[in-house]
C-alpha cells in the first residue's frame, strides 16, 4: 500500500514520511529495516519523483502499451478491410488485468507474464480472419496456405510489405514468446526444455537462461517493436 520508486541503481526508493502508514506492529517494518542502506541520492530521475513532486503522469507499463498497439492495428484492419481480427475480447480484457510490471524479475514473475502475453497475443487473434487478410496480400498463394497458423500468416503479411528477412526479425519475438510459454507451462521432456532454453540464450546473447531481467526486457522490447510496426505501417 506504499508508493515506491526504483532508481537507476535498481534500488527501491520510499519517502520517509510514507513509512508512517505502516502499523508499528507490522513485521514488514523489520523486513524494511533489514534491507535499509545509505541513500545513493539518485531520486530525481525516477517515476516516483516525477509523479509525486513533478505531477507528471507515468506511461502505462509497456505490456499494456503493446496491447493498445495490438488493438489499434486490429481496428485499422477492420475499418479498412472489414476483417475483424478481434477474438474472445471479453476474456482478453479480463486476462490483461493480471499483467504486472516485474519488480524483482524472478522466474515466477516473468513466467506469469509470458504465459499471459502468449495467450493475449498468440491466441488472441482470429486465425480464420487473419487468413482472409493474408489472401489479400499474397500472390500467388502457397499450396499450404490453408494450413498456416497465426504467426506464419502474420509473417507473410509483413513480408509482403517489406522482405522476408525483415518479417522474420520482426516476428521472432512472437515465436520466442510461444517457445517460452511451452517451456514454462507445458509438460514436455527435459531435453525439449533444454533445447528451448539454449535457443533463447543464443538469440538474446544471455550468459545463461537465468539472466531473467535481460531475457524479459529483450523479449518485451521486440514485441513492442513488432506491434508498433503493425500499427504505423500502411497495409
Amino acid at each position: 500500500n506504499i508508493v515506491f520508486g526504483i532508481n537507476a541503481n535498481n534500488r527501491v526508493v520510499i519517502f520517509l514520511g510514507d513509512l508512517d502508514q505502516i502499523d508499528i506492529g507490522d513485521r514488514v517494518i523489520m523486513w524494511l529495516k533489514s534491507y535499509n542502506i545509505d541513500s545513493d541520492h539518485i531520486l530525481v530521475d525516477t517515476e516516483l519523483y516525477r509523479a509525486q513532486l513533478g505531477c507528471e503522469f507515468s506511461k502505462p507499463i509497456i505490456e499494456k502499451r503493446i496491447l493498445k498497439l495490438r488493438d489499434a492495428f486490429f481496428q485499422y484492419i477492420k475499418s479498412k478491410y472489414g476483417i475483424s481480427l478481434f477474438h474472445l475480447e471479453s476474456e482478453i480484457e479480463d486476462k490483461a488485468k493480471d499483467l504486472r510490471k516485474p519488480v524483482n524479475y524472478s522466474e515466477s514473475e516473468i513466467k506469469e507474464n509470458i504465459i499471459l502475453l502468449d495467450g493475449l497475443l498468440n491466441e488472441g487473434i482470429d486465425c480464420d480472419e487473419l487468413r482472409k487478410l493474408y489472401v489479400k496480400f499474397i500472390s500467388p498463394l502457397p499450396n499450404n496456405f490453408r494450413d498456416l497458423k497465426t504467426r506464419k500468416l502474420l509473417q507473410g503479411i509483413i513480408a509482403s510489405k517489406s522482405d522476408d528477412n525483415t518479417a522474420k526479425k520482426l516476428m521472432s519475438p512472437l515465436f520466442y514468446l510461444n517457445d517460452l510459454r511451452v517451456c514454462f507451462a507445458h509438460l514436455i521432456s527435459q531435453s525439449e526444455v533444454d533445447a528451448i532454453k539454449e535457443k533463447i540464450v543464443i538469440a538474446y546473447e544471455l550468459s545463461s537462461f537465468s539472466e531473467y531481467r535481460k531475457l524479459y526486457n529483450v523479449l518485451i522490447s521486440g514485441l513492442y517493436d513488432l506491434y508498433k510496426y503493425l500499427r504505423i505501417t500502411e497495409f
